[in-house]
């Protein structure tokens, strides 16, 4: 199965990756995320690779945690080299890299609840009769879904990608 969006991420992020994820399978992209999608047992780094390959857009989930995973570094070096669209979600204040810095972020942090800058918390909900987010958390993940479905839309139009092109 081809994936339209392919998320990097350290799991110490996951409980906010897990929800974002969620939102962007809203809008019928197919997602894939490690957690939802390598069975147990399986072989991960060659999914992980396929995954990638397939995906017409990497989204690098961003923190202190991901800058110090080198999985998140092999992921999103190789989404790199394969000329994908990538979009770094800024997670806390931990600068980007140089290579990912080259790509136009979406700062998430004015809209997470935070204890330490560099600490997010995990909701206080649970994930069934989880209390609405606040507007500002629903605008930013409204600003991520246009993002990717106008890049699903771009390259169903085109048949290409271009990462150059700053649309």
């Amino acid at each position: 199965m081809g994936y339209h969006v392919f998320l990097s991420y350290s799991h110490q992020d996951g409980h906010l990756v897990e929800t974002l994820a969620d939102l962007i399978r809203v809008t019928g992209a197919p997602v894939f995320r490690d957690k939802d999608n390598i069975p147990p047992g399986a072989a991960w780094r060659p999914l992980i690779a396929e995954a990638l390959a397939g995906a017409d857009a990497t989204i690098v989930f961003w923190s202190s945690y991901s800058a110090n995973s080198t999985e998140v570094k092999a992921e999103y070096k190789s989404a790199i080299s394969l000329k994908k669209t990538i979009v770094p979600v800024l997670l806390d204040s931990t600068p980007l890299p140089s290579d990912l810095s080259e790509f136009n972020a979406l700062d998430l942090r004015p809209f997470l609840r935070t204890g330490e800058e560099k600490e997010i918390r995990k909701p206080k909900y649970a994930r069934r009769n989880a209390a609405m987010p606040k507007p500002e958390i629903l605008q930013a993940t409204r600003e991520l879904l246009d993002r990717l479905i106008h890049l699903s839309v771009e390259n169903t139009v085109s048949g290409s990608r271009d990462i150059s092109d700053p649309k």
